[in-house]
């Protein structure tokens, strides 16, 4: 039987793989915070409580199976705000970026021979209004892995999700989900097929880069639209700082 790990699976895009998984029949190992109850409850699923940011990842690593499968760096946060340069150990950096480099060099120095996967975003290179540290979280990540791939015998695929349709949004506090929105179950029936064919880096909606391609006007506006609800919301209104 194959072993996946899924970290930040207690919800959203992370819950989605997880029951993909579970379907295909895997072993499947899932992390969730203290505070966040089982979903999937009567799944065979085995669920670990760690916090990326205060409990010890060397330690959590080192009681993996060397037998690992695929890896799938998914724990990581949004936040929809105003534009902020980010602190001194800033703890959104530390989760999106810094979390999934270091579980990389510590399951390689394990001897890990799996597929290691990264969550990026399309913001990495298209980066939205109230999202300026997001995106440069998200793409330091890409960037990191991109560059590791050329180098690395370990196989590593780079997912990059336009929107999933999940509580992320309405957590960051953006008061709308994206355009192109994409279902949470059915994108990570994709995504699995994906990893399974070690794809080195894959955006979840043709839509997405068509219009990029052939019709860059239509996401000019969309930004112009962006924009002026960023202003509304924050400029104008409250801050909202999901951190």
């Amino acid at each position: 039987m194959k072993t996946v790990v899924i970290t930040g699976a207690a919800s959203g895009m992370g819950l989605a793989l997880v029951k993909r998984y579970v379907a295909l029949g895997w072993d499947v190992m899932a992390t969730r915070l203290e505070s966040q109850d089982i979903p999937y409850p009567h799944a065979k699923v085995t669920w670990q409580v760690i916090d990326f940011l205060k409990d010890s990842l060397e330690t959590w690593v080192a009681a993996l199976p060397l037998s690992l499968d695929v890896f799938i760096a998914n724990a990581g946060k949004g936040a929809y705000e105003i534009n902020t340069p980010p602190h001194v150990g800033d703890d959104l950096y530390q989760l999106n970026a810094l979390t999934p480099m270091h579980q990389f060099d510590l399951l390689k120095a394990k001897g890990f021979k799996g597929t290691f996967v990264v969550m990026g975003s399309i913001m990495a290179v298209w980066p939205l209004p109230g999202y300026a540290r997001y995106s440069h979280t998200k793409a330091a990540l890409v960037t990191y892995f991109k560059a590791l791939q050329t180098t690395e015998k370990i196989s590593i695929v780079i997912l990059m999700p336009v929107a999933v349709k999940t509580e992320f949004f309405l957590r960051s506090t953006q008061p709308h989900a994206p355009w192109l929105a994409q279902d949470a179950d059915q994108i990570a029936i994709k995504f699995q097929r994906v990893i399974e064919r070690k794809k080195k880096i894959w955006v979840s909606s043709k839509l997405f880069q068509l219009s990029r391609l052939l019709f860059p006007g239509i996401l000019r506006i969309y930004l112009k639209r962006e924009s002026k609800i960023y202003d509304q919301t924050l400029v104008k209104g409250e801050h909202h700082d999901y951190t």
